[in-house]
């Protein structure tokens, strides 16, 4: 428990410091938790940034997080079954990826992910022209 407990504190630690933030609001909180704790959750990630996904993929997966990125890059075929049956945490895509693909629009309205989905982030949201 001790372990735990040190986990979301320095997760905590991070991400104040890291975003300059005093505090956080209880469903951030959770969410965190929820990471630390390794709950079944998926979070959608959507960047206009290839290179950037795959390498916080990389990272994420170095940090033993169950991440994958979609899109024309992805060549495993393996990480493609793998993000189409909900087994991974952080899934990131571009926005044409996930519109424009039938593949990946579909695979958003799969059990595991109406169940699962906790956190939609928008890297580079200053680009988004209409909500």
């Amino acid at each position: 428990m001790a372990d735990y407990v040190d986990k979301i504190y320095l997760a905590f630690e991070r991400v104040l410091e890291s975003f300059k933030l005093q505090n956080l609001k209880d469903s951030q909180r959770e969410a965190l938790q929820n990471l630390v704790k390794g709950q079944d959750f998926i979070a959608l990630v959507i960047s206009p940034l290839a290179s950037l996904m795959q390498d916080q993929v990389r990272y994420l997966k170095s940090m033993a997080i169950k991440a994958e990125f979609i899109g024309d890059e992805q060549e495993s075929k393996e990480a493609k079954q793998q993000l189409e049956r909900g087994e991974c945490q952080i899934v990131y895509g571009s926005p044409e990826t996930f519109l424009s693909t039938t593949r990946w629009w579909a695979m958003l309205s799969k059990d595991a992910y109406k169940k699962r989905l906790c956190l939609v982030a928008v890297g580079e949201a200053h680009c988004i022209s209409h909500w």
